[in-house]
């Protein structure tokens, strides 16, 4: 679909004010007017993450995180470290036992 902006909403989108404000965020003057419309007439959809130059961990913190296990084991779990080595010492102790 093509809209056609009338005359005086095409000088309000060109506006060096809105330039400057999908600058600041790192974006276009057509993303930013694309995202105004979704954050308008699509509410029921959950917004996209902003960039505002902030890492990738910074801009996904609201949608992942981390399990704190030092209440459990003291010195903290490392179950996600050297998993590779660990499971090839699993498959070598398995093929010891003819189970490979």
């Amino acid at each position: 679909m093509t809209i056609a902006l009338p005359p005086e909403l095409e000088e309000a989108v060109a506006e060096e004010a809105v330039a400057e404000e999908a600058s600041q965020k790192g974006t276009t003057i057509e993303l930013l007017t694309l995202d105004i419309l979704q954050e308008r007439f699509l509410k029921h959809i959950s917004p996209k993450p902003q960039s505002n130059g902030a890492t990738l961990a910074d801009t996904l913190t609201d949608y992942i995180g981390a399990i704190n296990t030092r209440d459990r084991y003291p010195e903290g779990s490392k179950l996600s470290e050297s998993t590779g080595r660990d499971f090839a010492q699993l498959m070598v102790e398995k093929r010891k036992q003819g189970k490979l």
